[in-house]
């Protein structure tokens, strides 16, 4: 194999697939990156097992053929050249890599091709193309409510990831734990049907990559597959298996109580509350509205914290308390300025969502106080 590429491609391509590629693992030849060049273009592939990520782009093709080298080694030393370089790549018969530019040699020795387990395409049953920033943006108001416990090793939880559905012309995204729920939608000009659970970090490194895209991104689902394509990436991972909890059940359906505040505001004063935590326990932000007025206090050993803000009530008084770092995820994913919580009495869960909209909906767990 030998090519010849400008380094600041090459470092895109090597940055595009890095992540998918394990620093720590019990099976070395996934912390390397596979390349080929083949009918003038390189392609990196790199992958953990479960994730996998392949970026390709243009190239000088030498000759045609494969190598394996480390995934940190070759970024590293990517990153050491100019932009302006431009950087030949060839393998040889012993597998040793060699990096040349006119004034550097750089060889490596790098390891058999036959060990590495390339990605294998799934039999497809459903594709849609999808708006890169809407998509993104769905993905980033929800990840967050996903479970970071990762259950089994050999049965990952479903909630550790989040449901992707598409019907009636809805595309809707939901991620779940036992503290929080999160619920994204938005209507699609389109009559595909789709319904999977991807992993959360999955779905993270998606819109790490989506972030200098733009246009489309399609999406293809195969029986255990998730595949995301865009520009000169592509995005696999497996799916979780295990049924989704039925979302819509755990929604109530009646409010007895409805606050309409400022998110600014809230959050300026949810995050002063939580600062009354320590390592043994976390910050609890006690509700008291009453009238016009919202009471917000949090305490501990050490001080106290107790705010006042001026908000719309409607229907009962309460007094409610909440986990003030959930609270705080869900008002840095609203983009409005105002939100309406709603709560049917201080030990059921209480839903959040703009005023005016519809496509958010998000419900969080109260503390028993």
């Amino acid at each position: 194999m030998k090519i010849s590429a400008p380094s600041k491609d090459l470092l895109k391509a090597a940055n595009s697939v890095s992540r998918s590629v394990p620093t720590k693992t019990t099976n070395p030849i996934l912390s390397c990156v596979h390349i080929q060049a083949r009918n003038g273009r390189l392609t990196l592939s790199g992958t953990d097992g479960e994730l996998a990520a392949i970026s390709s782009m243009p190239a000088e093709v030498i000759a045609e053929g494969e190598a394996l080298i480390q995934m940190r080694t070759m970024a590293d030393l990517l990153r050491t050249y100019s932009e302006e370089s431009t950087v030949e790549i060839s393998c040889d018969e012993s597998s040793v890599v060699r990096f040349a530019t006119p004034s550097s040699d750089v060889k490596i020795q790098g390891r058999s091709v036959s060990e590495y387990p390339l990605p294998e395409l799934a039999a497809l049953t459903s594709s849609v193309a999808l708006d890169a920033e809407m998509l993104s943006r769905m993905i980033r108001e929800t990840v967050f409510a996903a479970s970071k416990l990762e259950g089994s090793s050999q049965s990952p939880s479903a909630m550790t990831g989040e449901l992707v559905e598409i019907d009636s012309g809805m595309l809707r995204i939901v991620a779940l734990n036992g503290f929080l729920m999160a619920i994204r939608q938005e209507a699609l000009a389109i009559d595909s049907e789709m319904k999977c659970v991807v992993p959360a970090r999955a779905l993270s490194e998606l819109v790490r990559l989506l972030s200098q895209e733009e246009g489309e991104v399609h999406i293809e689902i195969g029986r255990s597959r998730f595949i995301a394509s865009f520009g000169d990436t592509q995005l696999q991972s497996s799916l979780l298996s295990g049924e989704f909890i039925n979302y819509s059940s755990i929604i109530p359906k009646d409010a007895n109580t409805i606050i309409k505040a400022s998110v600014p505001e809230l959050l300026e004063s949810l995050e002063r509350a939580s600062l009354m935590s320590d390592e043994k326990s976390v910050s609890v932000a006690y509700f008291k509205a009453s009238g016009t007025v919202l009471q917000i206090r949090s305490e501990n050993s050490d001080g106290s914290v107790s705010d006042e803000l001026s908000v719309q009530l409607g229907g009962e008084e309460i007094e409610i308390a909440f986990n003030s770092k959930f609270l705080i995820e869900i008002l840095k994913a609203v983009p409005d300025e105002r939100i309406v919580m709603e709560f049917s009495n201080p030990q059921s869960p209480g839903l959040i969502k703009p005023v005016g909209s519809e496509n958010y909906l998000y419900l969080i767990m109260p503390v028993r106080l």
